[in-house]
């Protein structure tokens, strides 16, 4: 059986490391421009440590969208596991609500997409269950009910 949820997200990534990659060359582009007009320049200084730092920034993201999609690529052409592995599709229940998750190692924000650390509590607590297991309260937290793996 496909893990058609991780295919979902996997096409996402794909349309965001493009993204990332576009934005990581503009921040790098006026970074090396900045730093041409600015070479002379005492009071420009800033301006070039500031695109220079954005450019940085850009690059570490297209770093963590790229290594989170070659985690889920990797993912998308195993078997559908019986419990709860990483990385992984997770549908729970938690008093009464249904919430969808994505445990990975490599978390990034992505709108419309919960992923959940897999260090993080709430990704301990839901790595090795099967559909059907809960995980009693600690700390406060409420029991989790897995209902869907994918």
């Amino acid at each position: 059986m496909q893990r058609k949820k991780l295919l979902i997200l996997l096409k996402v990534l794909e349309k965001e490391v493009k993204v990332s990659r576009k934005r990581f060359e503009n921040n790098k582009k006026s970074a090396d421009e900045t730093s041409k007009t600015a070479a002379g320049s005492w009071s420009a200084g800033g301006d070039r440590e500031y695109t220079a730092g954005q450019a940085m920034i850009a690059k570490k993201a297209l770093g963590q969208v790229v290594k989170l999609r070659d985690e889920i690529s990797k993912a998308t052409k195993l078997p559908l596991p019986e419990e709860v592995s990483i990385p992984c599709y997770v549908e729970t229940k938690i008093d009464d609500k249904y919430i969808k998750y994505y445990l990975v190692k490599n978390v990034v924000n992505l709108s419309d997409f919960k992923l959940v650390s897999s260090g993080s509590p709430l990704g301990k607590r839901l790595e090795g269950k099967k559909i059907g297991d809960s995980s009693s309260a600690k700390s406060g937290l409420s029991g989790i009910k897995v209902i869907e793996i994918g």
